[in-house]
């Protein structure tokens, strides 16, 4: 769900408690479902012919593995950041902030264009897509040294927000590993 990364990252640059903690209990909700989806799905898998069970079963577990590590990963972002909004720490630095907003929108866009290439029958972009998520990843790397760097270089002792961001960052860069892991086993899955 990248619209509860844009959420929790726009909530937390504009200190708005009710937008975070609206996703959060979204993503909480959204376990209940992805285990009854899972269960629905794995009735349906055993009432498929033998060779086809064989062959889809482990896409079909990867995949229900992937979502569900995106879901906690999103949740790994928004416990540290209701926290941070709701304690009034100090607000992330503007500029850092400006940093990474245009990776997570590079991330967003990437994440619809995955959606719509699984959904449409048209011949797979599978290696580009793929590519621009290993660049997004790099990118996302590279900020984060950026934020280490920038933290140890602050003057005014205040590391809580720029660690939050830290932790923010590779939080997004685990998610884009995983939907780089969920979108490769959806292309296996439907191969």
């Amino acid at each position: 769900d990248s619209q509860a990364l844009l959420e929790l990252t726009d909530g937390l640059a504009r200190e708005n408690l009710h937008d975070i903690r609206s996703t959060k209990q979204r993503l909480h909700s959204q376990k209940a479902e992805l285990k009854n989806l899972r269960r629905r799905e794995t009735i349906c898998l055993k009432r498929s012919r033998p060779e086809e069970v064989i062959r889809l079963s482990t896409p079909f577990h990867l995949i229900h593995n992937s979502l569900g590590q995106l879901r906690y990963g999103l949740l790994r972002i928004a416990d540290p950041v209701l926290e941070h909004v709701d304690n009034h720490f100090s607000p992330v630095p503007s500029d850092l902030l400006a940093e990474y907003i245009p990776l997570r929108d590079r991330l967003v866009e990437l994440c619809a264009v995955m959606a719509e290439q699984l959904k449409s029958l048209l011949p797979s972009r599978r290696e580009l897509i793929l590519s621009e998520c290993d660049e997004i990843v790099k990118r996302i790397q590279d900020f984060r040294q950026h934020l280490v760097t920038a933290e140890l270089q602050s003057s005014d002792g205040d590391y809580t927000s720029t660690a939050l961001l830290l932790h923010i960052a590779e939080e997004t860069q685990q998610y884009a590993l995983q939907l780089q892991e969920l979108y490769t086993n959806c292309q296996d899955f439907q191969g």
